[in-house]
């Protein structure tokens, strides 16, 4: 997985874990969060894990880091041809 991508998603589970923690705290602390933080939650936690997804997608397609940094090309898995034998 190249360094961008590893960075980018401990960045993400910090931001998300970081909310969920704090709403959680708040929660078992018997406090009632602002409106605004109800609002933001939501976001503060979905838009990283949709990052993350992305991340893990864009990984899972084929980019791949070799020894010296580099990206290689997309790796072919299964059938790439669609023809009556594939269905």
């Amino acid at each position: 997985m190249p360094k961008f991508f590893k960075k980018m998603m401990k960045a993400c589970a910090f931001v998300s874990g970081t909310a969920l923690a704090a709403n959680e705290a708040m929660q078992l602390a018997g406090i009632t969060p602002d409106d605004w933080w109800t609002e933001i939650l939501k976001y503060l936690v979905a838009v990283p894990a949709g990052m993350m997804f992305a991340c893990k997608f864009a990984v899972a397609g084929g980019v791949e880091e070799d020894a010296g940094g580099r990206t290689a090309g997309r790796k072919e898995s299964g059938n790439t041809e669609l023809n009556e034998d594939n269905f």
